[in-house]
């Protein structure tokens, strides 16, 4: 029950993903270059310290680490003593490996897997605790205890690691594009979670969405772009929210041509939610990491 209690704080991210995934067309994360291995240990993550402390924060994982390896070994101590139900045991792990498996050879961190082991995994926690005796048991809880207050802390303290990683400042960037654009200017993006941030502000704005593909994109620009006399299009590119940077290369290529060749001129660029470990994680993770996730481009007339 204490496992469960403290597990609710996080779930919320299991149940984000799973209305990501009902309503569009799937959430997927980048692979980290270590592979499998990777897979395996954002799995940790998820399960035990949750999204919101640092992979980076080496004394947290560290003590994390130690402490659910011994659990897990309580559980295993458990289940060959037969204190455990082998046949329950067993359900349990092989339903955990299977979806534990799925993710670290997939291409993807899918929390698909996560949200259906994740009461499996607590359960593990759980049965690994009570075989342990009774001095170690109250050592561990309240080592979970603190990692998990310790992961609230983070969640709602302006300098946690969730927000800096997951979470973009859509309403303030809305506001600005909705300032800078008047009644006649092209909003263009790339992110879906902007143009819903702009229609709270303003739902009569000309907020169009970059296509993913060069032909769909070529279209946009001859039915939206050319045949409409524009002064100003504003171009709020966000690379690192939840697509990657080279999914819409080429489609940026091809309007950066378009604005060109028709003699806009970037005026402005301004940026925002800057993250101050890009350096760090670019040795981890197999993707470009600009300094911003997101940017916002004004191209006037002249």
């Amino acid at each position: 029950m204490i496992i469960f209690i403290l597990w609710l704080p996080i779930s919320k991210y299991f149940f984000r993903d799973l209305n990501l995934l009902l309503a569009g067309e799937g959430f997927q994360r980048i692979p980290l270059k270590i592979g499998w291995i990777g897979n395996l240990v954002y799995f940790f993550f998820a399960f035990s310290l949750g999204k919101t402390i640092s992979p980076f924060n080496y004394p947290a994982v560290t003590i994390a680490v130690i402490v659910y390896f011994l659990i897990l070994v309580n559980f295993l101590r458990g289940l060959f003593s037969k204190r455990i139900p082998r046949e329950s045991a067993i359900f349990i792990l092989l339903f955990l490996l299977g979806t534990t498996i799925l993710c670290a050879l997939s291409n993807h961190n899918s929390p698909r897997y996560i949200m259906a082991s994740s009461v499996f995994y607590a359960i593990i926690l759980s049965l690994g605790i009570l075989n342990a005796p009774k001095r170690a048991r109250l050592i561990l809880v309240i080592i979970i205890s603190i990692l998990s207050f310790y992961s609230l802390y983070n969640l709602y303290n302006e300098r946690q690691y969730h927000k800096m990683e997951f979470i973009d400042h859509w309403d303030k960037i809305a506001a600005y594009v909705n300032v800078e654009s008047g009644p006649n200017d092209i909003i263009i993006y790339n992110w879906i979670a902007f143009a819903y941030y702009l229609n709270m502000i303003n739902h009569q704005n000309n907020a169009l969405a970059l296509p993913e593909t060069e032909n769909d994109t070529r279209n946009l620009i001859a039915e939206n772009l050319e045949r409409q006399n524009i002064s100003k299009i504003i171009f709020v590119d966000s690379p690192l929210s939840g697509l990657k940077i080279k999914d819409y290369r080429d489609e940026i290529d091809l309007l950066n041509m378009w604005l060109k060749k028709n003699n806009f001129k970037l005026i402005s660029i301004k940026h925002f939610d800057r993250d101050t470990e890009a350096e760090k994680k670019k040795k981890y993770i197999n993707r470009l990491l600009p300094e911003y996730r997101t940017t916002v481009y004004i191209y006037s007339k002249y």
